[in-house]
């Protein structure tokens, strides 16, 4: 039962998240999934407390518990047997149904150790070859009277239900609130690392930092991943690491971490939260001159070169930092691309969230896989404004 209270409490502490793993049960329609994600956890912390705070109803709330736990690993156990991978030719949504499976039998086997010690003193207590003594008369007349003080479990039930409606209305708007607050603290991530870059621009003729050549393959900067090469676009990947090498961070701390990202990868389960872990993304634009972010006049790498920060036309509206969540992960669970959003730091240290539109997406975008073995990365669905000419100013 305290596994039981630690699950509810995790579930209430990232309601968003379990909401958004109840989708992937076909069984729950899509209106009662608000309902769903509050009354389950709320049923499990109760339960839980019912359990450790009274003696007389402990019995009840671990056979109701185990009812649950059968219900839940009964249909999840039916949607296993007859779930298949995907049709589509997705290798994201398959690699996420092949490690959804992997889980689900150890998840099986998890419930049915909880409901076996559920059920095992309830089972003891029916087999036991013990006799107990006969209650008197009196005995039973006592007894009686104090289960009648106490509360039936579906009056608790009742009450369970009530609580689940209330916390429903309200729990949204806490949650709101979290939402907000971690938008204001990506941004503010977000105009730091921008500030870093103007730093290392005043250092440097107002260029943006470049670490490769154009054909040129370098060490990672961090000795430990020295084995792995970085071309000239790769700097958009490593900047904040060769901004450590040259001494202008003494590490590279949480404030590169976006509050937006989750723990792991929702299709490959990769951690993305760890130390060394950079979320925020220099714009490309200062790494070609404008003619390469024009379909007509794009060349080649010869294109490619370090541009000033002064040159962008309206500083207040180019892009200098984008952050890579919570857009990406969102793009690759298939949100429609008119509803992703992305903290964006602009040249002249403002920073907000944006939503994206394709009307703005006006340049080229990526930096083009024709050109991977001189140092290009394909990026085709980055924030607005980071692959765009510098006179580009519509990103907003």
């Amino acid at each position: 039962m305290l596994l039981l209270g630690v699950a509810a409490v995790s579930k209430l502490w990232d309601l968003p998240r379990f909401e958004q793993s109840l989708r992937s049960w076909p069984v729950l329609p899509e209106e009662s999934l608000g309902f769903v994600a509050i009354f389950v956890p709320v049923m499990e912390l109760a339960l839980a407390c019912l359990f450790f705070a009274s003696s007389g109803h402990a019995r009840r709330a671990a056979l109701t518990a185990a009812a649950l736990l059968a219900v839940f690993s009964g249909v999840y156990g039916i949607l296993l047997a007859f779930g298949h991978e995907p049709d589509c030719l997705c290798f994201g949504k398959i690699l996420a149904f092949r490690h959804a499976r992997s889980e689900a039998f150890w998840l099986l086997a998890r419930n049915a150790a909880m409901i076996s010690a559920l059920l095992g003193p309830e089972c003891v207590r029916r087999v036991g070859t013990r006799k107990q003594r006969p209650s008197t008369p009196a005995e039973d007349w006592t007894s009686e009277r104090a289960t009648a003080r106490g509360f039936t479990i579906v009056e608790i039930l009742v009450c369970i239900v009530i609580v689940s409606t209330l916390l429903s209305l309200t729990l949204p708007l806490l949650s709101s609130a979290r939402s907000r607050a971690r938008q204001a603290a990506s941004a503010v991530s977000a105009r730091s690392c921008a500030m870093l870059l103007n730093t290392y621009a005043n250092d440097n003729r107002d260029s943006m930092i470049v670490y490769s050549k154009p054909g040129e393959w370098r060490s990672w900067p961090e000795a430990d991943q020295s084995r792995l090469k970085c071309g000239y676009f790769y700097i958009a990947i490593v900047w904040a690491h060769v901004l450590k090498q040259q001494g202008y961070i003494p590490e590279i701390g949480d404030a590169f971490i976006s509050p937006d990202a989750p723990a792991a990868d929702p299709l490959t389960g990769q951690p993305l939260r760890y130390p060394g872990a950079v979320h925020y993304q220099p714009s490309c634009s200062f790494l070609a001159t404008d003619g390469f972010w024009r379909p007509s006049t794009r060349i080649g790498p010869a294109q490619w070169r370090s541009r000033a920060l002064c040159e962008a036309r309206i500083a207040s509206r180019k892009v200098l930092v984008a952050s890579i969540f919570p857009w990406s992960v969102a793009a690759r669970m298939g949100t429609e691309r008119s509803n992703l959003t992305a903290d964006l730091a602009f040249v002249d240290g403002t920073a907000g969230r944006y939503q994206f539109s394709n009307s703005t997406m006006t340049g080229v975008l990526g930096d083009g896989l024709d050109w991977a073995e001189k140092g290009a990365l394909h990026a085709t669905e980055d924030p607005p404004g980071t692959h765009t000419p510098l006179d580009d100013v519509d990103v907003r």
